[in-house]
């Protein structure tokens, strides 16, 4: 079924539009349709979510596909899409490497290591309201901030980072 509309003239002569849609046909315009309970999406988010680096999607199969033998890749691809258009996962692109996963969708940065080709989290780089400053200074309206490092980790540099 199609939004119904309905034009009305207030008292000052603006015209008013009302829109009446059911919330299924919201969720059918935005196409975030309620989807039913999945135990195979549940891991797949859950193993991206426990992963010590961002996973691809080969290794989110690799590590689930021992205990759960009917586990195709065309459903590791499938959900995680779905998980991350629905704001469940970020997909990251970093340049260098494969398409990786992360179940951390605040603002942070990423650094891919050159040696070894994990992905890291980094924290505490990116200034304080950096969309508010853009906006003030420049006029820019940010919708989403990606700050990507290239280099070697603590793992594969033999040190690490000490206060």
């Amino acid at each position: 079924m199609m939004p119904r509309y309905k034009v009305l003239t207030n008292l000052r002569g603006y015209d008013i539009i009302t829109v009446t849609v059911t919330v299924k046909e919201i969720f059918a315009m935005t196409g975030t349709a309620t989807r039913k309970f999945s135990r195979q999406r549940e891991l797949i988010y859950n193993r991206v979510k426990d992963f010590p680096t961002h996973p691809t999607a080969e290794e989110v199969y690799t590590a689930l596909k021992k205990e759960n033998p009917a586990l195709s890749m065309g459903t590791v691809y499938r959900n995680l899409n779905l998980l991350s258009e629905t704001g469940k996962l970020m997909r990251l692109h970093i340049e260098g490497s494969s398409e990786r996963f992360d179940a951390r969708i605040d603002p942070h940065c990423h650094l891919l290591c050159s040696e070894c080709g994990r992905v890291f989290d980094i924290e505490d780089v990116l200034p304080e309201n950096i969309e508010r400053r853009v906006f003030e200074r420049h006029g820019h309206l940010i919708a989403e901030v990606s700050l990507n490092f290239k280099g070697v980790c603590a793992d594969c540099s033999g040190s690490a980072y000490k206060e």
